[in-house]
């Protein structure tokens, strides 16, 4: 397998962040594309329950409630 190099790394990590932020008002509406999209790839997956559930650990307790959805990206 060939990885890619950290710099190249946080630059699409960044990209991506900045995708998201245009597309998705806040955390909540994030998290619910993010287990929508899960759903309708693997309808059949048993762990969409878990996934829900962690999502909303980072809403109510974890790092995106730590960090807000507006958060300039630098």
């Amino acid at each position: 397998a060939k990885y890619i190099d950290a710099s190249t790394f946080w630059r699409y990590a960044h990209h991506g962040a900045e995708m998201a932020q245009k597309e998705f008002g806040s955390w909540r509406a994030f998290g619910q594309s993010l287990l929508a999209g899960r759903i309708v790839w693997n309808v059949e997956d048993e762990n969409h329950e878990d996934v829900a559930d962690v999502i909303e650990e980072l809403l109510e307790d974890g790092a995106w409630k730590q960090h807000a959805w507006e958060h300039p990206l630098a």
